[in-house]
């Protein structure tokens, strides 16, 4: 990701209405994305609202793959050892 690209994180996404830690995602998002613009979304939906460069989308297992909202792709796709997954969606 280029520095100055903007990034939507969505975290801990599920089809229902998901209960995350803001404050948590809020630094950790900053600490690792900066100098990157970020925005916190609760679905992949509503982050693409914004028309961000990239989506982050990251979740804790079991999740079902991230859903593409129009317009984004899927660039990467990872699940790590703990089972988390982090699905990288960029602007088409």
């Amino acid at each position: 990701m280029r520095p100055g690209a903007s990034v939507a994180i969505v975290y801990g996404y599920r089809e229902q209405p998901n209960h995350f830690n803001q404050t948590y995602v809020y630094y950790w998002a900053t600490y690792r994305m900066y100098p990157r613009p970020i925005v916190i979304a609760n679905s992949p939906r509503e982050a693409a609202s914004g028309a961000p460069d990239y989506i982050l989308v990251i979740g804790d297992p079991p999740l079902p793959t991230a859903p593409q909202p129009e317009g984004y792709r899927t660039l990467q796709a990872n699940r790590f050892y703990d089972g988390t997954t982090l699905t990288v969606l960029v602007r088409a």
